[in-house]
């Protein structure tokens, strides 16, 4: 299986390029203070929006129900390093921290639906 860790910036608001399955994104994460909630958006190189304000869950695929011609093969999750799995708040997402940005690639993937496990 093959999982990447993906680093994020600390703060309330924050964009940066990843390369998924060997194709760039923009990820742009928003902090609600109200709801105590971060939101993520995707889009391509070019900056396409491709999906908007998805709430960064704990142990779920982000974005699984996207179908958007573009998108990555594998499966993105937030996922908890503790017997927590509140989603996280603001300061707790990062490598490191309590609740890690991963990406779990399609050959990953495919293993799982393989197994039975996805």
């Amino acid at each position: 299986m093959t999982a990447g860790r993906i680093p994020v910036p600390s703060g309330p608001y924050w964009t940066q390029t990843v390369t998924l399955d060997g194709t760039d994104y923009i990820l742009t994460a928003t902090y609600n203070f109200r709801k105590a909630r971060y939101y993520l958006s995707v889009a391509d190189a070019n900056g396409n929006a491709l999906a908007s304000g998805k709430a960064l869950v704990c142990n779920w695929p982000l974005f699984a129900n996207c179908r958007v011609e573009g998108f990555w093969p594998g499966v993105l999750a937030a996922v908890p390093q503790s017997s927590d799995a509140s989603d996280p708040l603001l300061g707790e997402l990062g490598i490191g921290l309590r609740v890690e940005l991963t990406y779990f690639d399609a050959a990953s993937v495919a293993q799982f639906k393989k197994d039975g496990t996805l």
